[in-house]
């Protein structure tokens, strides 16, 4: 493929007249020490070099036309972008950025820096991305591991240019921000550290002076571009990318000066035209630095003609690349079902890979993708590029994020109220009852999901089995989705949770997964993950809002509540969490003993007549079953402990003529049982030796009050082993 160099650039002429100041005219013998330097700043193109004009997206053909017209007469020009510029569409990923190398060399970009995504080929294929590119890297923080010494081999770019005979030198330099290292796979920067970005940028910057330089200005990939330049000195103006903003914004710098930081938008929705002039002394020292920035967008550029050398290299693009579409990566046992309706209600085999591919990718525990991030099925067999480009269009890319178990069932629930309401569109036939969010029904890896579909809004999720650990509610899960889904305003618990990687795009992951053992995919296609159990709305425990059909203590309290030995505290909540007390655990006991009548009068001043566990405590005294602090005292609102809890039960089980077992032989295993109080360790050896109390992580924890919960799932033993 041919490249034509920069100084052949198409002129358009008329375009940006406005933008190109005026030149006085010069009085007899008087030398013009005036400069003119134009600069076109792009950054977080992310591979969008086609034009989409119904999107708004200029494209690289239109913005060399741009570049062509801006920079004509200038004295110097320069063409800059601050990073993410190579990775993130299938016509880069395709080829690991080569397509995008080529448009940077056709545009004439002479320097840029690395972002975030830029590094997602590997560090040393982003090495050979510019020198296809005939680009400077000027990313000088970033250091080869075990030696002190940039990766890239240059770190500064310079030009100098001839004003009124003198020489006007401008200096470049780059950096990444360290903690931005974590939003690419560790694999792709393995060979490399990242200095300090601010103690780099100082001695770039004093470098460059000391080589003469007269104007410096700082590429960088930055969260903080204003702190950035807060902290160094003797920078001029900062080029910055990866926020997705656009900035203009004047800080005061590390020596008290003024310094211009810039960031030009991203996808090439947007771009910076800057305009530095001033004048010369005449000892050649800049006098009078004036810098100018006009953002532009698409509307603004539209008068500019697509450079016919670079729509030339786009069409070469195409047309190489499709013998690359139609390569084989894998295949597949059997046609995966991306329908458009199939993924709105219902998990599908494609659902399945995608997700996979996430988890291969990421090592995360979930995954999801979106319905709508699926865009075509693959027919049995043969799979090659161009399908995977199919299934996964957009250059997407993956993200990772912590959320705790209970956030992961908020957004189980949310998508299978989405799903129903698309099912219900679909054996409708009206399309216009399907909801709109209908694309965000998830498809899900890592976990198996029983659900009613009869249950009420939000109470669906039955239970989740995650593959190789117990899912717990207040366990944290690392979960990777694609960053569409990492921010919609569907699921909350995503979009408010902190990002802590990213990684490929998509359809890369997909490739990658494809490129498996045939079994991989056979078994990903052939995975039940969403399994419906109708009518489990039924249980009683239903009825409390504070009870989750994934909770440990879910059975329990059903049992407790089927067999009346246990109510809730209001109609609506049962409060597991809540301590038992002595009252109400008497009255539990009475109950499993159909509430008996006690003719004894009341032994306790402390127990009130009309309180509702009155006459549980009378019958439970005359049964011996409870005893009172002292002779008149019971505590009835006093919290139960585990091993008093174990001494009424106890007593309640010989009441009812059940046998124990032995009685001595089984708190040795528990490191704590020396803590047991006397009166209760026969109590406590029968509780355990009889699998009701199980000891948590070895201990007994004898003196711990017992929650309701706690205490239904240990009555619910007794009661079974009883029965």
């Amino acid at each position: 493929m041919t490249i034509q160099p920069r100084f052949a650039r198409i002129t358009a002429v008329g375009l940006l007249l406005s933008l190109l100041l005026p030149t006085a005219a010069l009085a007899d013998g008087e030398t013009d020490q005036t400069f003119d330097i134009r600069i076109v700043h792009t950054n977080d193109i992310h591979a969008r070099v086609e034009e989409v004009a119904d999107d708004g997206i200029l494209g690289m053909a239109r913005l060399a036309g741009v570049i062509d017209n801006y920079t004509e007469g200038a004295d110097l020009d320069l063409v800059l972008d601050s990073g993410d510029l190579f990775h993130g569409q299938p016509i880069a990923t395709l080829v690991q950025g080569e397509s995008v190398a080529e448009l940077v060399r056709a545009c004439g970009y002479d320097a840029v820096t690395a972002g975030n995504h830029d590094w997602s080929y590997g560090a040393d294929r982003l090495k050979e991305l510019r020198s296809l590119a005939d680009v400077s890297m000027l990313t000088g923080n970033a250091i080869a591991d075990g030696t002190d010494k940039s990766f890239f081999d240059e770190e500064f770019y310079t030009e100098t240019v001839q004003i009124g005979g003198q020489e006007l030198k401008v200096g470049l330099f780059g950096v990444f921000d360290p903690s931005l290292k974590g939003d690419t796979a560790p694999r792709n920067i393995e060979a490399l550290y990242f200095t300090d970005a601010a103690a780099y940028a100082n001695e770039a910057a004093d470098a460059l002076r000391a080589q003469g330089c007269d104007i410096v200005i700082g590429l960088t990939h930055t969260y903080d571009p204003a702190g950035l330049a807060a902290k160094v000195g003797g920078v001029d103006l900062w080029l910055s990318g990866h926020e997705h903003i656009q900035l203009d914004e004047t800080v005061t710098d590390a020596n008290g000066e003024d310094t211009r930081v810039v960031e030009s938008g991203y996808y090439l929705y947007s771009l910076s035209l800057i305009e530095l002039s001033g004048t010369l002394d005449e000892n050649g020292a800049v006098e009078g630095l004036q810098i100018d920035v006009t953002p532009m967008d698409y509307a603004a550029a539209s008068n500019a003609m697509p450079s016919p050398t670079v729509t030339a290299v786009l069409d070469e693009i195409h047309a190489a690349q499709q013998d690359k579409l139609e390569e084989k990566v894998g295949e597949t046992p059997e046609t995966l079902n991306g329908v458009w309706e199939g993924l709105r209600i219902d998990q599908q085999n494609l659902g399945n890979i995608v997700a996979d591919a996430y988890l291969l990718e990421t090592g995360a525990a979930v995954a999801f993708e979106n319905a709508g991030g699926i865009r075509a099925s693959i027919e049995a067999g043969d799979v090659t590029y161009g399908d995977i480009i199919g299934v996964s269009p957009y250059g997407n890319y993956i993200v990772t994020k912590q959320i705790t178990g209970a956030e992961l069932i908020d957004i189980l629930e949310t998508s299978l109220d989405i799903g129903l309401q698309s099912r219900a569109a679909n054996d409708s036939g009206d399309y216009d009852a399907w909801p709109d969010n209908s694309g965000s029904y998830l498809q899900f890896g890592g976990m198996t999901v029983t659900w009613d579909p009869d249950a009420e809004k939000g109470s669906r999720v039955v239970s989740i089995e995650m593959e190789g650990r117990t899912f717990r509610e207040d366990q944290k899960y690392i979960v990777a989705t694609n960053n569409y889904v990492a921010v919609s305003e569907n699921y909350p618990q995503l979009a408010q949770a902190d990002e802590i990687g990213q990684y490929s795009a998509c359809d890369e992951a997909l490739v990658r997964l494809f490129q498996k053992d045939a079994d991989v995919i056979a078994w990903s296609v052939a995975d039940k993950r969403l399994i419906a159990q109708p009518g489990s709305a039924d249980c009683p425990a239903a009825a409390f809002s504070d009870v989750r059909k994934t909770d440990w203590f879910h059975e329990a309290i059903d049992y407790m509540v089927e067999h009346g030995v246990m109510n809730g505290t209001s109609d609506t909540t049962f409060e597991p969490e809540a301590a038992v007390s002595r009252g109400m655990l008497a009255t539990i006991l009475w109950r499993q003993a159909d509430s008996p009548t006690a003719d004894d009068a009341m032994p306790y001043l402390d127990v009130a007549p009309d309180a509702y566990y009155a006459g549980a405590i009378r019958w439970a005294a005359d049964e011996q079953i409870v005893t009172g602090y002292d002779e008149t005292h019971f505590g009835p609102e006093m919290p139960v402990t585990r091993e008093e809890l174990a001494a009424m039960l106890f007593r309640f089980a010989r009441s009812q003529s059940m046998e124990s077992v032995n009685l001595s032989e089984h708190l040795t295993s528990f490191s704590d049982a020396p803590q047991v109080s006397d009166f209760a360790v026969p109590a406590l050896n029968w509780a355990v030796g009889s699998g009701i109390i199980l000891g948590d992580s070895g201990l007994l924890e004898p003196q711990d009050t017992v929650t309701r919960a706690e205490a239904a799932q240990m009555l619910m033993r007794y009661m079974e082993l009883a029965a």
